[in-house]
């Protein structure tokens, strides 16, 4: 006699049992018998697609295919990990680089003397027709890098001479304990510059600070203040430098530069 098929209970999955005629979890006692797969324990997932072979567990494929297949997820698994460490130091570098650059940029110089474009007469060139003084203008400066033991500090016109340039003050060996030049400190003999500090010959072949004189119609002119931080307290230089060789010595030994432009013309 057959089963009809509306006896199967719905919903659920059957395997047939041939050779025992009733066995544990059988639903009907007669006609062939079904068990009922629903009730077993099913097997949980494994850990890892990675992770295989395991000991005891039998991978979910054989053969070359199955070595192939595993290899290429592991190496996809280990190129992710790879991409993620990577992406990770480049976030602190990136970090590293913006906290060097808030340092470097924190060690500034500025003048309460002059804006730019304007200049008090006084502080002008005192060569004939330049029309001023060359009384120094007042500077100030904050935040050196640590170990700043002294200072060098350049004014150049890098415009004048048909582009050649031409140096207005140099000085050096300004004590680290020092934040800015008062007015006047390196007029002429510059008597009111810090103790220690030594006062270069600028573009005029005198010592001490020489104002803007731009001739009329050259347009206008750039003059960039450079203070140096120094790991040393006194520059080398040889007696009676250049000003060019002042500016390589300061360069070539400074911890840090700070850099302030104004312009002036006529």
């Amino acid at each position: 006699m057959g089963v009809r098929r509306r006896d199967y209970p719905r919903g659920r999955i059957f395997s047939r049992v041939a050779l025992d005629p009733t066995p544990p979890g059988s639903i009907r006692p007669w006609g062939p018998t079904f068990t009922d797969r629903t009730k077993e324990p099913r097997r949980p997932p494994p850990a890892g697609l990675f992770s295989w072979p395991k000991p005891g567990v039998a991978p979910p494929c054989s053969g070359r295919f199955c070595a192939g297949l595993f290899a290429g997820l592991a190496k996809r698994e280990t190129g992710q990990k790879e991409e993620t460490v990577m992406t990770l130091r480049l976030g602190f570098t990136v970090l590293a680089l913006i906290a060097f650059a808030g340092q470097a940029s924190a060690f500034e110089i500025s003048s309460p003397s002059v804006s730019d474009g304007k200049w008090d007469a006084k502080y002008l060139g005192d060569n004939p027709g330049c029309g001023g003084q060359s009384v120094s203008i007042a500077l100030a400066w904050k935040e050196p890098p640590a170990g700043t033991k002294s200072y060098a500090l350049t004014m150049f016109d890098p415009d004048a001479n048909g582009g050649k340039g031409f140096w207005h003050w140099l000085a050096w060996n300004i004590p680290a304990s020092v934040k800015g030049l008062a007015e006047g400190a390196a007029s002429k003999s510059g008597k009111h510059m810090p103790k220690g500090a030594v006062l270069g010959k600028s573009g005029t072949g005198r010592a001490g600070y020489f104002g803007p004189c731009p001739p009329p119609g050259s347009g206008t002119h750039h003059y960039v203040f450079t203070l140096f931080a120094l790991g040393e307290k006194t520059l080398r230089t040889p007696e009676n430098p250049l000003p060019e060789m002042v500016a390589v010595a300061a360069k070539s030994s400074a911890l840090g530069e700070a850099c302030v432009t104004y312009t002036f013309g006529r």
